[in-house]
């Protein structure tokens, strides 16, 4: 997924905040960006510098997460200042800050629910022979066969549709 801003950018408006320059409303409109998104990346700047804007993909630990929400209860932390001093987004601090309060620490375990796989429909094509008059012997011959042949299809069809329902019935009990 591609970046809304780039990291030069989020610095130059950090360091121009942080400069003291104008305030948070003053540079959001200079840069024209939301005052809050400014005074998050100025606490991310502060934290971790040029860095602190690197995207990371980390897992926390279930005890890491509980030490994290600790820490935002002892300090008196907010979620924005937590997300700045973790490199996490401030909605995950407030979710691991509720699951917490509602189970404890084993509210934090990773319990991601996995997608099921996708089921790979296969298209059967039954082989035909020619049907030039030669491979038949008779005109009913032909007729048996090209009925056979139609109640074959119709019942591989009716199959398909059955279970195209059961699939869309599993979808919405999900």
């Amino acid at each position: 997924m591609r970046r809304k801003y780039s990291v030069k950018f989020k610095v130059q408006v950090a360091k121009h905040y942080l400069s003291r320059i104008e305030g948070a409303d003053l540079t959001a409109k200079r840069f024209k960006i939301d005052h809050g998104t400014v005074r998050k990346w100025a606490e991310v700047y502060k934290a971790h510098g040029h860095d602190g804007f690197e995207t990371s993909y980390h897992r926390f630990s279930a005890a890491s997460k509980e030490a994290i929400v600790l820490d935002m209860w002892e300090n008196h932390l907010s979620s924005r200042q937590v997300a700045a001093k973790y490199k996490i987004a401030p909605p995950t601090a407030s979710k691991w800050e509720k699951l917490y309060n509602s189970g404890g620490i084993d509210a934090l375990q990773g319990n991601r629910k996995e997608r099921p796989p996708m089921i790979k429909t296969i298209k059967i094509t039954p082989k035909l022979p020619s049907t030039q008059s030669s491979s038949f012997s008779s005109e009913q011959e032909e007729l048996e066969y090209l009925r056979a042949e139609n109640a074959y299809l119709k019942k591989l069809q009716a199959l398909i549709q059955q279970e195209n329902e059961l699939m869309q019935k599993k979808k919405q009990k999900s």
